[in-house]
């Protein structure tokens, strides 16, 4: 195990100022799965404050204390402290394997969806209708956000009824048995067995099992066998083990404090990466086969999945949540100042930028340096027009040659990422500043003072926004925060508030140039090429 941990650590982090913002259950592959995430880890940290993981049956939001104080491996010392520049991950200099903590977490409403239609053929998106999943970094399966509240432990327990009402007319194709063959409690016993395997991703415990069989019990009790299934499966669906991933391992020799992946824990890491939902039997069989064990073993089943169009559903996800697509759909522009902004645009520049991530994923050469440096993208004869280029031959989305001296900063410098990190009436250096801080470098800036009203600076036909903007630097109140954000931002203002590229801003010359400080890749720049 150590061997396959020592082993990955020889992988170069190229860009690693980008890929340390992917959480390691969230990233995907470009290509099969950048080492450096974490996938091929073998070991992870156990937290030591008694928050282990537990494998009972207790009620919904019973682990849900687990947060960012209780349910992190990592001292309160050691959190990231804003305004100092965060470690960075140096795969080529670790001569020992560097696991990160193994905090609980919970099956976000996608993985929800995803797994219940997996498990039972649901379709419905149960999950959809649960209050909507804490974010951090601009993800949604972040531990120490997944708190569960009260309301949302009730959500559980509904659509859990509601499942196994759903489910009661094929409860035949869900049993493994025939209870008028092998008899009702034997077979009853038989599906906790098989169903809970799939249900917990991993084989009931003993005590889960004597749990479930006393369900079934009291229920038959006063009704019939299938009455007793149903109430089983609600049960199990409401369940720790359903709804959290844990991470628990088994323990290693003169490691205090860490702990070696079980196959179940390494084929449910593998495919909620991957798809975002359960395994499939094939991860069944090589976790019960003991043969996710090694980097060979890991390699061969994340090709395989790569290959499966759920992994396809996922990379988009990720890059949706990355780059905040979905807000791009009540986007709003002011249109005496920007009369060549139409709502139609909105769907334009989401489907740019996921047809762009699809190609560099799928067929392009799955490099970051593509994702942000490259000056070609994907659009139709609408979105050339705006681009102000010639149209692409044939139909739908196709590649598009743009200006590499205005366009050569990849997705940064795309009107999807630039309108979106903008205001209605003018751009935002402080938007543009806190995306490239918080969604690409990781860094948890703090929260304005509570005495400050948060409102740009008011136009000024006689000022460029660098000019406007000046006061924040000259603020006491401002200038800690918008030292770290404003130098940043200010980089991008060759682009208005909605993305088209500008020289010239109320006959001044724009000024381009950024500053980036307190990271390790600090210094001057110009532009986003």
């Amino acid at each position: 195990m150590s061997k396959q941990a020592s082993k990955r650590t020889k992988t170069s982090c190229s860009n690693k100022t980008v890929m340390r913002c992917v959480p390691p259950n969230t990233a995907i592959a470009w290509g099969i799965v950048t080492a450096c995430t974490g996938l091929a880890a073998c070991t992870a940290q156990i937290p030591t404050s008694g928050n282990r993981a537990s494998p009972g049956l207790g009620a919904p939001g019973a682990p849900s204390a687990v947060g960012m104080q209780s349910g992190s491996a990592t001292p309160a010392s050691e959190l990231p402290v804003p305004g100092l520049p965060p470690m960075v991950a140096n795969c080529g200099a670790v001569k020992t394997p560097q696991p990160g903590p193994s905090p609980l977490r919970r099956l976000t409403r996608s993985e929800y969806n995803n797994t219940v239609r997996d498990l039972l053929g649901v379709t419905s998106r149960p999950a959809d209708a649960f209050t909507a999943d804490g974010t951090a970094f601009g993800f949604d399966n972040i531990a120490e956000v997944q708190q569960v509240t009260r309301l949302q432990a009730e959500q559980f327990a509904t659509a859990a009824a509601d499942i196994a009402l759903q489910s009661r007319p094929k409860l035949a194709q869900i049993l493994p048995c025939d209870p008028q063959k092998v008899g009702e409690s034997a077979c009853a016993g038989e599906f906790i067995k098989t169903f809970g395997r799939r249900a917990f991703r991993r084989p009931p415990t003993s005590v889960e099992s004597d749990r479930l069989v006393k369900v079934y019990d009291a229920v038959r009790a006063g009704s019939d066998f299938n009455d007793g299934i149903s109430a089983v499966l609600e049960v199990m669906l409401q369940a720790p083990a359903f709804l959290y991933k844990a991470e628990v391992g088994t323990a290693i020799a003169g490691t205090p404090g860490m702990a070696a992946l079980t196959g179940w824990e390494q084929a449910s890491r593998l495919s909620y990466l991957l798809w975002g939902t359960m395994p499939d039997d094939e991860l069944f069989r090589a976790a019960e086969a003991g043969e996710l064990s090694t980097s060979d073993q890991l390699t061969a089943q994340a090709r395989r999945m790569l290959a499966d169009p759920r992994a396809r559903d996922l990379q988009r996800n990720f890059y949706r949540q990355w780059m905040t697509l979905d807000r791009l759909a009540t986007l709003e522009k002011d249109k005496t100042l920007y009369p060549s902004y139409s709502p139609e645009l909105r769907d334009l520049w989401r489907g740019e930028l996921e047809s762009f991530f699809d190609h560099v994923v799928d067929q392009g050469d799955g490099a970051l340096n593509t994702i942000f440096a490259s000056s070609f993208t994907f659009g139709d004869a609408k979105l050339a027009a705006f681009y102000g280029v010639k149209a692409p031959v044939g139909a739908g989305f196709q590649r598009i040659e743009l200006d590499p001296l205005q366009r050569g900063g990849g997705i940064l410098s795309r009107p999807g990422v630039l309108a979106r990190l903008a205001k209605a009436n003018q751009s935002s250096p402080v938007h543009r500043g806190v995306f490239v801080r918080e969604n690409l470098l990781c860094q948890q800036l703090p929260p304005p003072p509570a005495n400050v009203a948060i409102k740009p600076p008011e136009l000024d036909p006689n000022l460029t926004t660098r000019e406007r903007f000046s006061q924040h630097s000259a603020s006491p109140a401002c200038s800690g925060c918008h030292s770290l954000i404003d130098p940043v931002g200010l980089g991008f203002e060759n682009f208005d508030a909605i993305g088209q590229w500008r020289s010239v801003e109320n006959g001044k010359p724009v000024d381009g140039s950024g500053n980036l400080i307190q990271a390790d890749v600090a210094g001057p720049f110009n532009g986003t090429t």
